[in-house]
């Protein structure tokens, strides 16, 4: 069975972008309990052009689902981190990715002391994605309409917080 601790007061949202890196979590007054290896797999990692107005930052990171897993051009599975959070936090993080994305449940999978395992984790996927089967938005199954992500490369500023983030958490390199 996929493990869900959202039972207690703690919460676990799986970061692939900015959040990944403890200096955005520290600037929103987050202080992660425990933070985790986590992959998205049947995932890839994308930079979306249409999640900006394209003037300072050109493009930021997001998740769409791989058809096919096999592609050699995609950067699946989505590697990043699982951050165990105050279930208040959840706000604090909506608040810092809206309007640009909304918050979804899906299942990662974590390297933990004793193996890798699956559990549910909040994720933040931008407004125009087509996740796939198996989504549940604000606690409701739901399945977010297909998306035409235009991709492009990021800011320096921004590629320079993914790759500190994932650098500092031991993330494999691309």
């Amino acid at each position: 069975g996929v493990h869900d601790p959202d039972a207690g007061g703690n919460v676990l949202t799986f970061a692939y972008g900015a959040n990944m890196g403890l200096a955005k979590l520290l600037h929103l007054g987050i202080h992660p309990k425990h933070t985790l290896v986590g992959m998205l797999p049947h995932h890839e990692l994308i930079f979306d052009k249409s999640l900006t107005d394209g003037e300072a930052e050109p493009a930021f990171a997001n998740i769409r689902h791989t058809e096919d897993p096999g592609d050699p051009l995609a950067v699946s599975p989505v590697h990043g981190v699982v951050h165990d959070v105050k279930r208040s936090d959840l706000a604090k993080l909506d608040a810092s990715e809206a309007p640009l994305y909304h918050r979804v449940k899906m299942p990662v999978e974590v390297d933990t002391p004793a193996g890798a395992r699956e559990v549910m984790a909040w994720t933040y996927v931008g407004n125009d994605e087509d996740l796939g089967p198996h989504v549940q938005v604000h606690g409701k199954a739901g399945h977010i309409p297909m998306g035409r992500a235009e991709e492009g490369a990021p800011s320096e500023r921004y590629a320079e917080l993914v790759v500190c983030g994932a650098k500092e958490r031991g993330l494999p390199a691309w």
